[in-house]
């Protein structure tokens, strides 16, 4: 298991700003996957990014299992480390 220190979760977060700024949500799905070594959420980020890449388009199904139920609460997991 990896284990994130507030230090890293902070670097982590800057970077998924960046992203966000830069409209790169599903780079940001697999950066927050692979931080916490979720294969689960892993296998869907780089589905949906080769999907999005062949299609220049996500469909709206995919997007919503990326965003709710496999990624979504780890961008809530690192913000409440960076916290401590």
């Amino acid at each position: 298991m990896n284990i994130i220190t507030k230090e890293l979760a902070t670097v982590i977060l800057i970077k998924y700003h960046e992203n966000e700024e830069l409209n790169l949500h599903s780079e940001n799905f697999l950066l927050l996957a692979q931080s916490f070594q979720d294969e689960r959420a892993i296998d869907c980020a780089e589905k949906n990014l080769k999907y999005r890449d062949r299609s220049s388009n996500v469909s709206r199904q995919y997007y919503n299992v990326m965003a709710y139920e496999s990624c979504n609460h780890l961008y809530y997991k690192l913000v409440k480390i960076a916290e401590r």
